[in-house]
């Protein structure tokens, strides 16, 4: 733990999904009382899922009708060789990630407010 307002807190568990230890790491941050914001890494752990399965089962399908975000991003990357183009859509992604935790964070906020 940093301080009260700020915490980062990590654990390991079986995921009997998957059949494997995964990790969960946490940083909580707290502006007011009842309003605590969390960042966790398990978010991302599902877009992997994601990618996998639509790359072992499809590669993006035929014409492209199942790629996704990551899997062009990966393309873009390694079978193309195109870094500069991937690395800005890898970023692309993570400011749609960031805003979209933003815009719950701000609507939950509201919420509260308004009880």
């Amino acid at each position: 733990m940093f301080t009260t307002k700020l915490t980062f807190t990590t654990f390991i568990q079986f995921n009997t999904f998957s059949d494997r230890i995964v990790t969960n790491a946490r940083i909580r941050y707290n502006a007011k009382e009842g309003n605590d914001f969390y960042i966790v890494y398990n978010v991302m752990v599902i877009f992997a899922w994601i990618f996998t399965y639509v790359y072992v089962l499809t590669s993006g399908g035929p014409i492209n009708a199942t790629t996704i975000l990551e899997l062009r991003i990966f393309n873009l990357a390694f079978k193309e060789h195109n870094m500069g183009m991937a690395s800005a859509l890898a970023i692309l992604l993570f400011l749609m990630i960031f805003i979209f935790v933003y815009l719950q964070f701000r609507l939950r906020q509201e919420t509260l407010e308004e009880s």
